[in-house]
């Protein structure tokens, strides 16, 4: 009975990583920073808009309001994407939806800022994730 049962345990050491294994791997494999240095959510000096924060609302303002808005009402996009350790910005995705219109325009938006300020951590620059949101409002014109 006890040889049985040593056996039965062996063979589920052996089967069982080898099925979990097979499970993840898909997801590993689908996963935007295999292969790179995953990208920090915190860092010792974050990243910056050229400018600072001000500057990037006031540049979110000036291109939501010069595109033309064929939708009424209001909603706001979050956006998510990495900050390069040379400014530039990558994997932009929506983590937070209004409608398809305005995360089009939210992704757009977010896809022609300058490079930024790279962040860092002791002293050397990091990839770092980022979150912002993008407000759309429609302006009313009240006489």
């Amino acid at each position: 009975m006890k040889t049985k049962t040593i056996i039965l345990f062996a063979i589920l050491a052996i089967l069982l990583p080898a099925s979990v294994s097979a499970q993840l791997l898909p997801q590993y494999m689908n996963n935007p920073w295999h292969g790179k240095d995953e990208p920090f959510q915190v860092a010792e000096t974050m990243p910056e808009f050229p400018g600072g924060m001000q500057c990037m609302m006031e540049y979110i303002d000036s291109v939501v309001c010069s595109k033309p808005n064929a939708r009424g009402g209001f909603g706001r996009s979050i956006v998510e994407f990495v900050v390069e350790t040379d400014g530039s910005l990558t994997h932009p995705r929506i983590i937070k939806s209004v409608d398809e219109y305005r995360d089009r325009q939210a992704l757009d938006i977010v896809k022609s800022m300058p490079k930024w300020t790279p962040g860092a951590n002791r002293g050397k620059k990091v990839r770092v994730k980022y979150v912002i949101p993008v407000s759309f409002r429609t302006s009313s014109k009240s006489k």
